[in-house]
């Protein structure tokens, strides 16, 4: 009897440690966030130009019809320059009334407005400029915006989110090193691309476009890179 009690003495004093060595909570490791960025460079093959005819009149019906007699004059023009109708799409077309203040601060309509978008999409880069002349030489009087645009950026993106990571990694290291530990694992890589460029052509240079040809160079594209990267330290 005496040995069994103190048997259960024994067990219970074992249980009572293992009880208070698993209410101490293990120390997570560290965890470093770092933001990288990397860019790479693709090449353009195609451009896409939204053009756009604006039309005025007293009259809402005169409106709509010059607008769309003028419209219609692009898309000829355009087709007769070798595109193809699949790269032709109306982007945008709004109606609406032009309106003053009189003296006693009453709105009157004066006249009405029609807009038409249309996206030209240009596959000889070559040929950029002169879509250009020949939309506004054929009743546009708007560029909206010049694109321009690969069909496959896959190489660069994957360069540039390589040149991120490293850009990540680097920092960390130097971090690391800073408060005396080092890298010892990843706990979590998030990360996001983006490819595009817009180059915008103002009112003036659409103007100007009218007298002169349009000199266009497509340049290079600029896909750029962005990863969160959390870092496990240790010492």
């Amino acid at each position: 009897m005496k040995k069994y009690i103190v048997f259960l003495l024994l067990l219970i004093a074992l249980s009572s440690q293992a009880f208070a060595a698993s209410a101490v909570p293990s120390a997570d490791p560290p965890i470093l966030s770092v933001e990288g960025r990397g860019e790479s460079a693709a090449y353009p093959d195609m451009a896409a130009i939204s053009v756009g005819v604006m039309s005025e009149n007293e009259n809402a019906a005169s409106a709509q019809n010059e607008n769309a007699k003028r419209t219609k004059e692009v898309l000829a023009a355009m087709e007769n320059l070798g595109i193809q109708r699949k790269d032709l799409a109306t982007s945008d077309y709004t109606f609406y009334p032009m309106t003053a203040s009189d003296e006693n601060d009453r709105s009157t309509r004066i006249s009405y407005v029609v807009r038409n978008s249309v996206t030209v999409t240009v596959h000889d880069l070559n040929a950029v400029g002169g879509v250009i002349d020949a939309a506004l030489a054929n009743g546009a009087n708007e560029i909206h915006s010049l694109e321009f645009l690969s069909c496959d950026t896959s190489k660069a993106r994957d360069q540039a989110m390589l040149h991120a990571v490293k850009d990540a990694r680097e920092k960390a290291n130097t971090i690391a090193k800073d408060v005396g530990m080092h890298v010892i694992g990843i706990k979590s890589i998030s990360e996001s691309t983006n490819g595009a460029i817009s180059r915008p052509l103002t009112g003036d240079l659409a103007m100007a476009s009218k007298h002169a040809a349009t000199p266009i160079e497509a340049g290079n594209l600029t896909v750029t890179a962005t990863v969160r990267i959390d870092f496990i330290l240790g010492a």
